[in-house]
């Protein structure tokens, strides 16, 4: 740069000492200013200079405490800059800690709303906490009849009943019952568009009880992380709705009308209830029949002339109904055909009367219990 006049007023030593410094942190900018000084006397050697007067006249030192202070003034703002640093990354992680401390608190609190011997609640939670964790809004859960012929819808994401039907022949979907049935998870890896992207199965007394299924997943959910995380959700689900099925076979017997296969009141009206709530949240559909003369046979004509996931029971007016689970007004007239095949008519009840009769059972319901609570 001698030949420069610009370049010739720049001290390059300093500027290296400042690059050093700020790049590398405090001891190399230290180190940086003693290589700037070393250069600089053997500059001054190069030239014939003596180092007597160097060091003897204390105003040449200035060049030498100037290196050393810009070096450590840099190296020291490099460091207060890598102690900001780490100060955001502790920040960070402890969010990360308390995250994961919030994400058990999560799951916790999923357990909780899990703890239900409801199976028509477990529907309605299981879509609802599968959406909120996973992020999907196409998620259904299908009953296995007894047979472990057909698969019947019970609820499914809001908006999405086109995805699925409301009744499938198992042996037409033998690849993915082959794969829960030996404990696993199917995952829809060949993209075949028939076929829902995810299926994890509930197994009850050793067979295959339920099933949910995720009918499309984003690009980012076909990870093995989202695989895992349905895994564990479905297994929580799993854990609650065996311990459903187990208590109603259990009290099934004591929720009964004496001497006949119909749900009492107090039996009948919380799935009743369940079933408007799905309705309501727009994740399934119902009918509620009056059947005349149901009390014939003491109601087993009743009962072979439904599905296995109907249910049939009596209200406060003493008359039975049937519950029609995933059914609605286009399906009425084979509903109506099958009953009366069977020599039983029924009458389909409005929404607003069957408010109004499970608004009265309620409140019996619940003066019954508050007298019992009484006595």
């Amino acid at each position: 740069v001698q030949g420069n006049s610009q370049l010739g007023t720049v001290d390059l030593r300093l500027f290296f000492v400042v690059i050093v410094g700020t790049m590398h942190g405090l001891n190399a900018g230290v180190f940086a200013a003693a290589l700037a000084c070393v250069g600089m006397a053997l500059s001054y050697a190069s030239k014939g200079a003596s180092f007597a007067p160097l060091f003897y006249d204390t105003s040449n030192w200035l060049a030498f405490v100037v290196y050393f202070v810009a070096g450590a003034v840099c190296g020291y703002v490099q460091l207060r800059d890598l102690y900001h640093d780490v100060l955001d990354d502790r920040r960070m992680l402890r969010g990360q800690i308390i995250g994961r401390r919030d994400s058990f608190g999560k799951m916790y609190a999923m357990t909780r709303e899990l703890d239900e011997v409801q199976p028509q609640k477990l529907y309605h939670t299981t879509i609802r906490i599968m959406q909120d964790t996973l992020g999907g809004d196409s998620f259904g859960v299908y009953r296995i009849d007894s047979g472990g012929r057909f698969a019947r819808l019970m609820a499914a994401s809001p908006q999405t009943e086109s995805l699925f039907s409301k009744s499938a022949l198992l042996e037409n979907y033998a690849n993915i019952i082959t794969a829960l049935d030996h404990g696993g998870l199917w995952v829809n890896r060949n993209l075949e568009p028939d076929l829902p992207m995810y299926a994890a199965g509930v197994h009850a007394d050793g067979k295959l009880a339920v099933v949910i299924v995720l009918a499309k997943a984003q690009p980012d959910q076909m990870n093995l992380y989202f695989q895992n995380l349905f895994t564990i959700m479905c297994g929580l689900v799993e854990s609650a709705m065996v311990r459903a099925f187990d208590y109603e076979n259990v009290a099934r017997q004591a929720m009964l009308v004496p001497g006949t296969e119909f749900l009492n009141t107090r039996a009948f009206l919380p799935k009743v209830l369940a079933a408007n709530e799905l309705k309501h949240d727009h994740m399934g559909d119902h009918l509620l029949l009056r059947v005349d003369d149901a009390w014939q046979d003491n109601g087993s004509r009743l009962m072979g002339a439904i599905r296995q996931t109907d249910e049939a029971g009596v209200l406060q007016d003493g008359n039975v109904y049937v519950l029609m689970n995933q059914a609605g007004k286009h399906e009425l007239p084979i509903i109506n055909k099958r009953l009366a095949q069977a020599g039983l008519h029924v009458t389909r009840v409005s929404g607003q009367e069957e408010d109004a009769l499970l608004d009265e059972a309620s409140e019996q319901v619940a003066a019954e219990s508050h007298e019992g609570g009484t006595a």
